[in-house]
C-alpha cells in the first residue's frame, strides 16, 4: 500500500480494494461488502475474519439474504450498493470504485439499514 500512496493521492482515493487471482478480497484495514439486489455479498476467503465482519454478517442475516463467496472484479459493474467495515470505520458506504459509480452514486437504503443496525447494536452494548 505504501508504494501506491502517490497513486492514491493522484486519484483522490480514500482507500484501496485488494484483488488477486482469487478475486476481490478486502481493503487494507477493512472488509468489503456489496449488495447485489437485496443479497449482501462478501468475500469468503483470503480476508480477515474479524469481529466487526462477523457482527455485520449476523446483523445482516436478520434482514437480507447473505452470501460469503468469491467476487470477481467484473461484478463491480453489477453491484447496487457497497460498503466497508472495521472497528474504526464502523460501516462506511462506498459510492464509487475507480470510475465505476456504485448504484446511483448515493448511499443506498440497504446500506443505511446495515448502518442503523450496527449503530443500534453498539449503542445497546
Amino acid at each position: 500500500m505504501i508504494r501506491l500512496e502517490p497513486l492514491m493521492r493522484e486519484k483522490k482515493a480514500f482507500d484501496m480494494l485488494y484483488h488477486s487471482q482469487n478475486g476481490i478480497t478486502e481493503c487494507p484495514r477493512s472488509n468489503f461488502f456489496a449488495f447485489v439486489g437485496d443479497t449482501l455479498v462478501t468475500p469468503a476467503d483470503h480476508v480477515l475474519h474479524g469481529n466487526t465482519r462477523k457482527l455485520i454478517l449476523e446483523l445482516a442475516e436478520t434482514r437480507f439474504p447473505v452470501e460469503e463467496r468469491s467476487m470477481s472484479l467484473k461484478e463491480l459493474d453489477d453491484i447496487d450498493e457497497a460498503f466497508v467495515t472495521s472497528t474504526t470505520k464502523r460501516v462506511l458506504p462506498i459510492c464509487k470504485i475507480n470510475e465505476i459509480e456504485i448504484g446511483n452514486g448515493l448511499v443506498g437504503d440497504r446500506t443505511k439499514t446495515i448502518m442503523s443496525l450496527f449503530d443500534a447494536y453498539t449503542e445497546a452494548y
